[in-house]
């Protein structure tokens, strides 16, 4: 039976710990330590604790005493600790009958108990902390509890709870020491969620929310990698369509001038009509070819300033290749405005050649 072992001098004070924080004025006359000799009284009296209402605490404490005794007997250890063990759970069972203290059950799943044990009193302290309102906190305490047992037992509730906290998180807009919104704790959660818990049915849900916490909050190179995300790890999703959208119209916002970046314009060009040939009757199939006349007139503005520079250097040439290339694509993007403008610096560039010649 494997245990989650605490070095002595941390058992005993954590022992202590859980004796201070007794529901009541009780005094259990459990001392620091036990000889050998005692420890078979010391066991009688915990069953009897055990067997007592509002006693449960009692018996854990005198048990996690028993069990650092040393030079016993292995069949009296074994039973020990199999006693200790069973206190621990009927005191776990008895907190979360009472609506649960999430630092009590916390304070269990610390103790040298079998895993199954410690996992079980540290998931009721997390789901105690979501009832209590307390959802970092709650996401705290599953972190604790996979840090110390990684791919522990109760992995897929946990994994449930974290989503349901992160997302909750994610809708909260309410504000916390006035200046701070809940959501902006979102992402620690969600982060941690989609790292530890791949495999989890809330991955894809959790990723969207994520991109659009990230864009709401201007980190649009963050939103574009959780789209990425989303379209790499769960390409059977319902939102791949919109995540597939959503990238090219990340990529595009983030370019601030239309002097630069052209592979970049490219690149979102090329996946907005590879989106295009994909959803021929999606509902956002409008939206989409908004965008791509977007990403168009990007480009035609890239080729006018080019143009422009060479006309400014008398590079007749460059000029009118630019120009050229410029009005082609301002008139697959429609843009009549652009139209026009491209045929003016294609005329320009024309004719600056024919002057040279």
């Amino acid at each position: 039976m494997k245990m989650h072992r605490l070095r002595p001098a941390l058992a005993i004070g954590l022992v202590l710990a859980l004796g201070s924080c007794s529901l009541g004025p009780k005094d259990w006359d459990v001392p620091e330590r036990y000889p050998a000799a005692e420890v078979p009284a010391a066991m009688e009296r915990a069953r009897e604790e055990l067997a007592t209402p509002d006693s449960t605490q009692g018996a854990v404490k005198r048990m996690a005493v028993v069990v650092e005794t040393r030079g016993l007997e292995p069949s009296l250890r074994l039973e020990a600790q199999r006693l200790f063990e069973r206190s621990v759970e009927q005191r776990i069972a008895e907190l979360v009958a009472e609506g649960g203290q999430p630092t009590k059950l916390r304070d269990l799943s610390e103790l040298e108990v079998a895993r199954r044990i410690a996992v079980s009193a540290g998931m009721a302290s997390a789901y105690a902390w979501r009832e209590k309102g307390e959802r970092v906190k709650c996401f705290r305490q599953i972190r604790s509890l996979d840090e110390r047992f990684p791919l522990h037992s109760m992995r897929q509730q946990a994994g449930q709870l974290l989503a349901e906290v992160g997302l909750d998180l994610a809708e909260d807009r309410s504000r916390y020491a006035l200046f701070f919104r809940y959501s902006a704790l979102a992402p620690q959660v969600l982060e941690y969620l989609i790292t530890e818990y791949p495999s989890d049915p809330s991955g894809p849900l959790a990723i969207e929310t994520l991109a659009g916490l990230y864009e709401r909050s201007g980190e649009l190179e963050l939103a574009l990698l959780r789209h990425e995300d989303l379209l790499l790890y769960f390409p059977g999703d319902e939102r791949v369509p919109s995540s597939q959208a959503a990238i090219p119209r990340l990529r595009l916002a983030q370019l601030k001038s239309p002097e630069y970046d052209r592979k970049q314009m490219i690149r979102a060009r090329l996946e907005i009509e590879d989106w295009l040939s994909d959803y021929p009757n999606h509902p956002l199939q409008p939206d989409v070819r908004l965008l791509l006349a977007d990403c168009l007139g990007r480009l035609a503005d890239n080729d006018l300033v080019v143009a422009r520079f060479y006309r400014r250097v008398g590079n007749a040439y460059g000029a009118e290749y630019h120009a050229r290339r410029a009005l082609d694509t301002a008139r697959e993007a429609g843009d009549e405005g652009q139209i026009n403008e491209a045929t003016e610096a294609l005329e320009d560039a024309v004719e600056m050649a024919s002057e040279e010649a």
